[in-house]
């Protein structure tokens, strides 16, 4: 996974050959959809950052290069406002997407207080 200081969420996304997509996609040269790596991308942020809920809204999606099967791809988000914009980047750090997605926030589970006992006031 490649460093960027200024990414609030990095991760990386491994797109495996075989996949039952590629059947009818292309098949001598396996590209991934595109809806495929926006799904990979908004179920990653929601796996690294545990208070995203529900994908509301995507944005200023821009497919800047082909991504073909097998690949990993690094993913670094950073945070404007209630958005994320996120870059897919391969090993050789070609940019092949940028894209901002707004999720709905979850709220933090109520703690339980273990030192109180029942019937006290």
């Amino acid at each position: 996974m490649r460093d960027d200081a200024s990414a609030d969420l990095q991760f990386d996304i491994e797109l495996l050959s075989g996949e039952a997509w590629q059947a009818a996609h292309f098949p001598s040269r396996p590209l991934v959809p595109g809806v495929v790596l926006l799904q990979n991308l908004q179920f990653g942020c929601r796996q690294v950052d545990a208070m995203l809920g529900a994908l509301l809204e995507l944005r200023h999606v821009r497919f800047i290069g082909p991504v073909v099967a097998p690949a990993r791809l690094h993913i670094a988000a950073r945070r404007s406002g209630a958005w994320l914009h996120c870059t897919a980047v391969r090993a050789a750090g070609e940019v092949v997407l940028r894209a901002q997605l707004r999720f709905a926030t979850r709220s933090a589970a109520p703690r339980s207080d273990t030192n109180s006992s029942a019937g006290e006031s």
